[in-house]
């Protein structure tokens, strides 16, 4: 069974490298892509955002280990998560967004983003269902 945990700091040169390679199977992006500043600061980002206590976490992010290659991570799911002006959609005014990067032997990479808002309904009605 695969192994999934919270990334923490040392991940995050691990977590660089995958992004890179989801950014490589971008039509739009694998033309920019490749080693650049971006991302040592990337990886100074995370190294802050994941050194925070978890109720803190504004850059929650999960990882699986490698099982061939110790020291590696095999895929990865980093989150962004703000705090916007409320609305009447959105009443906590949490507001977010998901990447994760999980590249294949067949395929390359397998890549999704999407924005997410929180999903506490208004007092007094039901949460909406998930997608």
């Amino acid at each position: 069974m695969t192994e999934v945990r919270p990334a923490v700091p040392a991940d995050a040169p691990e977590l660089v490298r995958l992004r890179n390679v989801m950014l490589e199977e971008m039509p739009s992006m694998a033309a920019l892509v490749g080693p650049g500043p971006w991302q040592a600061t990337a990886e100074r980002i995370l190294r802050e955002r994941l050194a925070v206590p978890s109720e803190e976490l504004t850059m929650p992010s999960f990882v699986v280990d490698d099982p061939e290659r110790p020291g590696r991570l095999a895929a990865c799911a980093v989150g962004t998560l703000e705090e916007r002006l409320p609305s009447p959609g959105n009443p906590d005014g949490l507001f977010g967004f998901s990447s994760v990067s999980a590249p294949t032997p067949t395929t390359g990479c397998a890549v999704t983003r999407r924005p997410r808002r929180s999903r506490r309904p208004p007092p007094g009605r039901a949460a909406p269902p998930r997608p």
